[in-house]
This record gives structure tokens, C-alpha cells and sequence, in this order.
């Protein structure tokens, strides 16, 4: 079967390179979401399928999309992990603009002709816009923004950099980015850190607005995300180890942060300091049985504690009842 190929309208005039991570996604949703990139409005694009050693019906599902469709490319790797498949796709992206897909999720058809016009209309170098959560028993609205808003890259990392959702987060899917902006300079674009399965994909949303000036944000909800249960932690038992995990990752994120925008690593500093204090009294709750990820956990934020220095810590949160309990459970 030949391929497809598309006649690229004038305004559809900068091509978008898009990464799909796959590694044994539930055929249905890969179908769904390799359909949702086909029929965008936006034609202007090569689809790079990063099969991360799938099963081998999922690898021939992909080499048929790419058989039909002259913008879809494949390459089948070893597995290893989602951060060696979306860098293995970064290093083959020859687009103007970059995004990210997960293969278990789907866009609105619009997503980029929206993104694009922002992109084009602003001049900016970074579009970001919100989703919707489908989850198991209920289905979540994550809107960024009321209506169109231009940032620099300095508030965008003070805002990602303080929390899960502001400014679209530190979300890799739900972004797009200049090319020309990543690699001004002699720069060359981030790669996800491999030693990480946590935050990692955060870590590379703030090391690439490292290297752009403005960010728009738009209010529209263009992406799906779906929770797929081979794919998510949601049970005690798979979350707590994570805990762990989530503490190295922002010690790299903060020690990042630190040399780049100093508000920035304030605002993560806090909210590290934050979430950390949270995970010990949430598994205080079952002392017998969190005894020694409890002990991990204030080593965790003792580390926290050294980090302190003037105007680190809010003052809201330092407060002298606050302060009496902390020494008293922690020292």
C-alpha cells in the first residue's frame, strides 16, 4: 500500500514535529490516539511513532499507520523507557515546532490550528493550553487560564516550578515549542533525564523556558488525558514508594532552579517543602505500617531543612505554632 500524502495549505506553512512514547498501550487508545493526530485541522505535521519495545502486534499497528499515511514515521527501539523514547524522537524531530503525545491519550482536532494561530499571532516561542482528566469514576476540567495570556519565561518557571497545575503545568503534552527558540543561541534541546521516572518530564518543561523569552497560555481545553490502569499509581501500595522518587527528583529540580531563577526555586522550594511534610502526616496515620518509609521521609525534608536560607521559607507557613510542632516531631 502507498503512502498518503498530504498537500500542505499556505497557512499551514510551519511543520510540527510530534513524538508519541509507545510502549504496550491498550490498542484502543493508541488507535484513538494516532486518529486524533491524523484528523487534526492543522495537516502540517510528521507524526514520529517511538515504538519503545511494544509487543509485536502494537510495532505492525504502527508500521500500517505509517504504510497509509506519508506524515507518520516509525522507529522501534529497545524498550527503555518513556524519557529514552521522547529523547530518541527529539533527536529525530526536523519540524519548526515540537510537541508530545502520550499514546494512551487524544487531542481535540483543533488543538493545533489553535496553537499555531496563538503561536503565530503573539510571536511567541511556547503555547500551552488545558485538558480534561478522564478518570475511572469521574472526569476532571484542568483550565489554565480565562482567556489568552502572554508570559515570559521567567514567570513560567516561577509558576511550573510551585505546583502541578499553573501555566499547564510541567506537562510535556500540552505544550508546543519553537524549534528555533530551543536552540537559539547554539543550544541544544534538553533530553528527559533517564535516571528519573518521576518529575522528569517537569524538569524538561523548566530547562526548555530556560531558552525562550514568551509563553502563551489559552484557555480552550484541547487534550484527553486518560488514566489507563496498567499505566497509572493510584493504589497505597504503588504510591508510596514514588514518594521517594518524588524527593530525588525535586532535589534535581531545585538544584536546576537554584543557578537559573532564583524566585523560581523559591516558589519549588516551598512546594517541596510542602508536599513532603504532607506524605509524613498522611503516613502517620498508619505509624506500625509506614515506620520505616516515615524515617525515609523526614530524612527527606531534614535535607529540605538544610537547604533554608533567608526568605526561603514563607512566613505564613513558618509560623510559631508550626514551628513547635516541626521541632518537636522532626529534631
Amino acid at each position: 500500500m502507498s503512502p498518503k500524502s498530504h498537500n500542505v495549505p499556505m497557512d499551514n506553512k510551519l511543520l510540527i514535529s510530534a513524538v508519541v512514547p509507545i510502549f504496550n498501550t491498550p490498542e484502543k487508545n493508541l488507535k484513538e490516539c494516532i486518529d486524533s493526530i491524523i484528523h487534526q485541522t492543522y495537516e502540517n505535521f510528521e507524526l514520529i511513532l517511538v515504538d519503545d519495545g511494544s509487543e509485536a502486534y502494537l510495532a505492525s499497528l504502527c508500521d500500517d499507520y505509517a504504510a497509509s499515511d506519508s506524515r507518520i514515521k516509525v522507529i522501534h527501539q529497545k524498550n527503555s523507557g518513556v524519557s529514552a523514547a521522547r529523547n530518541t524522537g527529539i533527536k529525530n524531530a526536523t519540524g519548526d515546532i515540537l510537541t508530545f503525545v502520550d499514546s494512551d491519550d487524544s487531542l481535540k482536532s483543533e488543538a493545533w490550528a489553535l496553537s499555531i494561530d496563538a503561536l503565530e499571532k503573539y510571536n511567541a516561542d511556547c503555547v500551552a493550553f488545558g485538558w480534561t482528566d478522564y478518570c475511572e469514576l469521574d472526569t476532571y476540567i484542568q483550565k489554565i487560564t480565562d482567556e489568552i495570556t502572554v508570559i515570559d519565561s521567567h514567570k513560567f518557571q516561577v509558576e511550573v516550578g510551585s505546583d502541578n497545575y499553573k501555566c499547564g503545568g510541567g506537562y510535556p503534552w500540552n505544550k508546543l515549542w519553537r524549534m528555533e527558540s530551543l536552540t537559539k543561541g547554539g543550544a541544544s534541546i534538553p533530553e528527559f533525564d533517564l535516571n528519573l521516572n518521576m518529575y522528569e518530564d517537569k524538569l524538561w518543561v523548566l530547562q526548555a523556558a530556560n531558552n525562550i523569552d514568551t509563553v502563551v497560555l489559552l484557555p480552550e481545553l484541547l487534550y484527553n488525558y486518560t488514566f489507563v490502569a496498567s499505566s497509572i499509581t493510584q493504589t497505597e501500595e504503588q504510591r508510596i514508594p514514588r514518594l521517594l522518587v518524588a524527593y530525588d527528583a525535586y532535589k534535581i529540580i531545585l538544584d536546576y532552579l537554584e543557578n537559573v531563577n532564583d524566585e523560581a526555586y523559591v516558589m519549588a522550594y516551598n512546594f517541596c517543602f510542602e508536599f513532603t511534610n504532607n506524605d509524613i502526616r498522611f503516613l502517620s496515620e498508619n505509624k506500625a505500617k509506614h515506620k520505616d518509609q516515615i524515617k525515609k521521609s523526614k530524612r527527606a525534608l531534614k535535607r529540605l531543612c538544610k537547604r533554608i536560607r533567608p526568605r526561603t521559607l514563607y512566613v505564613p507557613i513558618w509560623s510559631r505554632d508550626f514551628f513547635i510542632w516541626f521541632v518537636y516531631h522532626y529534631f
